[in-house]
Parts: structure tokens; sequence; C-alpha cells
């Protein structure tokens, strides 16, 4: 796990059994500033901003077509969670992982504005009834 063919995590584990605990918790804090910093850039938070906009504006102008969106397609809103998850799981293990649970997010809500104005279904079933 250790030495010159080690992954990344396992030279990480290697240099605390030479350096001790606080060599992890010292990898763990700059992690955690790298993502904040990351987070806090302008852009991202103008992507964030955006995304919560439609998000604000769904619900409260679309809330009964998304009730159908969701009773259309149970599998794509039972699948937040896992989405959660797995944003946990990237940011936990992946260096940058803010971005990699960004994009996660980010491929379910596009997903859920397909399914709102491009999926037959759901649009079959918000279309007026004459």
């Amino acid at each position: 796990m250790a030495g010159p063919g080690a992954s990344h995590a396992g030279a990480a584990i290697g240099g605390s059994a030479h350096r001790g605990v606080g060599y992890l918790a010292d990898i763990a804090w700059r992690k955690v500033l790298m993502n904040g910093r990351i987070l806090t850039n302008p852009y991202m938070l103008m992507g964030i901003a955006g995304v919560a906009a439609i998000w604000v504006t769904a619900r409260a102008r679309f809330r009964s077509h998304m009730e159908e969106v969701v009773t259309a397609h149970p599998g794509w809103a039972r699948g937040l969670p896992a989405v959660g998850w797995g944003a946990a799981a990237t940011f936990v293990f992946n260096d940058s992982g803010i971005v990699a649970a960004i994009f996660l997010f980010g491929a379910f809500f596009i997903t859920g504005i397909y399914f709102a104005f491009a999926d037959p279904v759901a649009s079959a079933n918000a279309a007026p009834k004459s």
C-alpha cells in the first residue's frame, strides 16, 4: 500500500505511519480548504445561484407539473438520496470532490428538466385538457 507504486490514498496512509496521524489531519484540512476555495469561486456561486433560481421558480410556478413528473418517473425522484450519497462519497474520496458533487447534482437536475419539458409522458399529462 505504500511505496513507489502506491495509490494516492495508499501513499497518504503510508506517510502517516512515519509522520503520525497529524499528517492525515493536515491532508484532510488542506482538502477542505481547496474544496472551499472551489465552492466560493464567483463562477461556481453564479452557477449555484442560477440553479437555485430555476428550482425556486419551478417550485412556485410549475408545482403541479413537477408533481406529474415525479409521478411519471418515480425512479428519478427516488434517485435524489443516491445522488446525495454519491456526492458525499466524491467529496470524501476525490481530491476536488466538490466539482464531482456539483456535476452529480447537475446531471440529476438536468434530467428533471428533460422530464419536465421534453418527455412526452409528462408533457402529455401537463397539456391543457379540452
